[in-house]
């Protein structure tokens, strides 16, 4: 029995609310990481900064599961499957700011 329009039409709503729920969870995580990253450039006396700045390993990163914000730019990472900083090594493919192993091949 095919689906009806009605049916289809709930179907896409659900699937749409669930993408904006987790960008909603997303947005409010990478707010709050940004927050605490404020609150230790304070305790520490440094000043936010982003003008030529690429982050790397040494940087201080404040995370939640997949999502870090450097703590000196307050620029965002997305580690897991969907990182940018992706290196290939001897056994795996691993992130160049974590060390984390996105994938084994």
């Amino acid at each position: 029995m095919r689906p009806s329009q009605a049916q289809i039409l709930a179907e896409d709503v659900s699937i749409r609310f669930e993408e904006e729920a987790k960008r909603n969870a997303v947005d409010k995580t990478v707010s709050d990481l940004r927050s605490m990253a404020s609150e230790w450039r304070s305790n520490n006396g440094i000043a936010l900064s982003s003008f030529g700045h690429t982050c790397q390993a040494t940087c201080p990163f404040f995370s939640h599961g997949d999502i870090m914000v450097c703590g000196l730019t307050n620029l965002v990472h997305m580690c897991g499957e969907n990182c940018d900083r992706q290196v290939q090594t001897n056994e795996a493919y691993c992130c160049s700011l974590t060390g984390r192993v996105i994938h084994f091949y």
